[in-house]
């Protein structure tokens, strides 16, 4: 995995771009990357980007990965079928961003934050997977999430491995697309780190 001294040239160029895209207002970046921003060695999983959008929330939920997704249509069929055609433009472009694991996070103009993943039928149903990867990985393995800290580099990477296989199962079953997230953009923002204002125009 790449470490924060390998991301640092390139996360605030990245940032730049996804600012540049039509209906960007603002971009956030935060997690683990800002985290642990003063450990150059830290190996980073993924880096989570925020794109704050002036989409309505129900402009982003109705845009996923499915077969007959609106990423695959033509624009006039986009306003035939309802899909907001610039909606659509923004996520096609935000996902080209995918080097390095970035993670999609937007915010819509009614206030609400939206990840794109996996579409988890609650909150309970994520918070149950999540238990159920991290007890597989504490079964195979012989340590909890806890005692990571106390092992090597590469016993870490082998628990991470077989907790992000537990993840990828499910995953491969479920539909992709934006998702309302549980996370409080207002906290998010006291620890995040706003990379650039966009151009205005």
């Amino acid at each position: 995995m790449p470490t924060i001294a390998d991301l640092q040239p390139i996360v605030e160029q990245l940032c730049t771009d996804v600012a540049n895209i039509p209906g960007v207002k603002d971009v956030y970046i935060w997690g683990s990357y800002i985290h642990h921003l003063n450990q150059p060695s830290y190996a980073v999983k993924d880096i989570d980007i925020i794109a704050t959008t002036n989409f309505d929330s129900g402009d982003l939920l109705a845009i996923d990965h499915s077969k007959h997704s609106p990423l695959y249509m033509h624009t006039n069929d986009l306003i035939d079928e309802g899909y907001n055609p610039t909606a659509v433009a923004f996520t096609k472009t935000f996902l080209t961003f995918a080097k390095y694991n970035v993670d999609h996070w937007a915010t819509s103009k009614n206030g609400k934050l939206l990840h794109w993943g996996a579409i988890a039928d609650s909150q309970d149903e994520w918070a149950e997977l999540h238990d159920k990867a991290e007890k597989r990985a504490t079964t195979i393995l012989g340590y909890t999430r806890g005692q990571l800290y106390k092992t090597s580099v590469d016993k870490r990477r082998e628990w991470r491995q077989v907790y992000d296989e537990q993840i990828g199962m499910f995953l491969a079953r479920k539909n992709i697309g934006w998702c309302e997230s549980s996370h409080d953009f207002d906290e998010i923002v006291k620890t995040a780190k706003k990379v650039k204002y966009p151009p205005q125009g």
